[in-house]
């Protein structure tokens, strides 16, 4: 039923001459990557860069809060499921802080504002959530993590849409889905090794904050808003001559 109820979009591309439909997306992908850093290196660049970072931390809080809260809680199934529930519940205001936020800044601030928020609430977590009788206080915790959570993704989403070249959505949503795994396997990597090494948990979940500060630090380098955005409708004519020049 989904499938039925796509529009239908007409070609943008063609194959040049004696080129194979094998290296295609490949030679694109190449020329896209290129374009990024030579036209859009105030922008989109560091976007990409930061979402790597950023997204392997938040990723990484899902599997890594659940170790801690069994081993270093000592939390029963029903009792993480609880927690669950409650960080479930708690994006939904997340988000709409997010949009409050993000309507008086602009979604580059509202990010980078979101990744402090997320680093502060795990750093402190770790810190707090020492054993089992304060795992109470986690279901406290869950209530930030929830807004982080719920502030963290719309927030991403919204300023690559904003950011995103007329004609090329598609594709750098690839881009997007590409960037946002490159590193999700390190930070369960680092505190498996810290752990195995004899490193309290508290630490290894605190290690989650270096890639938030990573993401931080990255999207710091990007332009003013104002100019990203003036560089993105700028870019459309010369994204518009480059499909136009493949198609010919």
């Amino acid at each position: 039923m989904g499938w039925k109820t796509l529009p239908h979009v007409p070609q943008r591309h063609t194959l040049a001459p004696n080129q194979s439909v094998l290296i295609a997306g490949f030679v694109q992908t190449w020329g896209t990557t290129k374009r990024i850093v030579l036209h859009y290196g105030k922008s989109l660049r560091w976007y990409f860069l930061a979402v790597i970072f950023a997204e392997a931390g938040a990723n990484a809080f899902t599997s890594l809060s659940v170790t801690y809260m069994n081993v270093v809680l000592q939390m029963s199934s029903q009792q993480i499921g609880i927690q669950y529930l409650i960080v479930l519940l708690c994006t939904i205001p997340g988000s709409k802080l997010g949009e409050i936020i993000t309507n008086r800044t602009n979604p580059s601030i509202s990010f980078r504002l979101c990744l402090t928020f997320f680093s502060i609430v795990t750093a402190v977590a770790a810190v707090v959530l020492s054993s089992a009788q304060m795992k109470l206080y986690c279901y406290l915790f869950g209530v930030f993590w929830g807004i982080s959570l719920g502030w963290f993704y719309p927030t991403e989403d919204l300023m690559l849409s904003m950011i995103c070249p007329v004609g090329q959505e598609a594709e750098l949503s690839g881009f997007f889905v590409f960037s946002s795994n490159i590193l999700v396997w390190l930070p369960p990597l680092i505190f498996t090794a810290m752990n195995e090494s004899g490193i309290s948990m508290q630490w290894g979940l605190m290690s989650l904050v270096i890639f938030f500060a990573f993401g931080i630090g990255l999207l710091s380098f990007m332009d003013k808003w104002e100019n990203i955005r003036s560089e993105r409708n700028n870019g459309k004519d010369s994204v518009d001559v480059e499909i136009v020049a493949a198609s010919e």
